[in-house]
């Protein structure tokens, strides 16, 4: 016979190296499977923070053009205010010189009340003067 080799302890380490076999080829396959998993999943990981660097790049230039457009309005509103502070300055000048001449017009007016009737009163002085001058 050519099979002589064959015999039952053959057959049972031949079996016993099959699942062996086996079980390393299911071990290696999963091991394989769950490597190719984790490197998609890294792969996916790279992506994702390659987005979210680029979004937050994104978010910094416009955080900076923000803080640009603030400091601008901030000197904006700077010279408006020291433009009103100018304003108001010059307004209330304007306002005490009007005061004033209120004043000076109300102390004009009752001077001018007063000559007018010592006026009145040397005219009628006069007037009597002559009249008695006359006689």
């Amino acid at each position: 016979m050519a099979f002589e080799f064959i015999t039952k302890e053959f057959l049972i380490g031949a079996g016993s190296s099959l699942a062996s076999a086996v079980a390393g080829f299911m071990a290696f396959s999963r091991f394989w499977v769950s490597n190719k998993a984790r490197n998609a999943n890294d792969a996916q990981q790279i992506d994702m923070l390659d987005r979210q660097e680029r979004g937050l790049d994104r978010l910094e230039k416009e955080n900076s053009e923000l803080r640009s457009q603030i400091k601008d309005r901030d000197e904006e509103i700077r010279n408006y205010f020291r433009e009103l502070s100018v304003s108001n300055a010059k307004l209330q000048i304007i306002e005490q010189q009007l005061q004033n001449l209120k004043e000076q017009n109300e102390l004009l007016s009752i001077q001018v009340g007063r000559l007018t009737e010592t006026n009145k009163e040397l005219a009628s002085e006069v007037a009597h003067l002559r009249a008695t001058m006359r006689t």
